[in-house]
């Protein structure tokens, strides 16, 4: 396991390893170590994230290259991201993705067009990692009956009253709330009159010393 905490890079950082700026493009990147040893660059395709870079540095036993990428993966769930994809060479590297949570992405399974082009570089796999799973159409389907048997709330009201300052009263288009506990300006015989007339609540005011 590193010694070293990921965290998001400085300027100096990216000096430092010689990475080029990322700020002409959405996406961010994460260092380990000060100074940093290792990076990774996500990118935002489209807003699709995508790891387009990871450099762990000197890292005998794996633990930087783990470091950065469940940094930068609970950086994107954080933010609603629920996927990062990435392209390494077949053999060996996709196979140290495999490692890190990434599996190849079917090829009959349909991509946007960022990500859709990538699939077709020769000699390397497009795989992802999936950050939040998400309900499959049949999933949808099996889970029906469950909805179908909770409880209705069909004529529940959900209300939320502030009560006025003492002295005060507050008028609203059915009640008049006083600083009185339960008082309200359309109870009694009149407000049941009025509402027999009209069939709603008509607006009242009404005050307390």
């Amino acid at each position: 396991m590193t010694d070293h905490a990921v965290r998001p890079a400085r300027q100096r950082d990216l000096a430092h390893l010689g990475i080029e700026d990322a700020s002409h493009g959405p996406g961010f990147v994460v260092v380990a170590g000060d100074p940093a040893l290792g990076h990774a660059r996500v990118d935002l395709l489209d807003g699709h994230a995508h790891l387009a870079r990871l450099a762990p540095g000197v890292d005998l036993d794996g633990s930087t290259a783990r470091a950065l990428v469940e940094a930068a993966c609970e950086r994107l769930a954080a933010k609603g991201h629920g996927q990062l994809t990435a392209l390494p060479f077949a053999g060996p590297e996709a196979a140290t993705y495999a490692d890190l949570g990434f599996a190849e992405i079917p090829s009959e399974e349909p991509l946007p067009g960022p990500l859709s082009a990538m699939r077709e570089e020769p000699g390397h796999v497009l795989v992802r990692r999936v950050l939040r799973s998400h309900r499959t159409a049949a999933d949808l389907t099996d889970f029906l009956p469950v909805l179908d048997a909770a409880p209705r709330e069909v004529g529940t009201l959900r209300a939320v009253i502030r009560r006025p300052a003492p002295g005060s009263a507050r008028c609203s288009r059915s009640a008049t709330s006083t600083s009185r506990r339960g008082s309200w300006g359309t109870r009694g015989p009149s407000a049941a009159a009025g509402v027999r007339r009209t069939g709603r609540r008509t607006p009242t005011c009404s005050s307390t010393s």
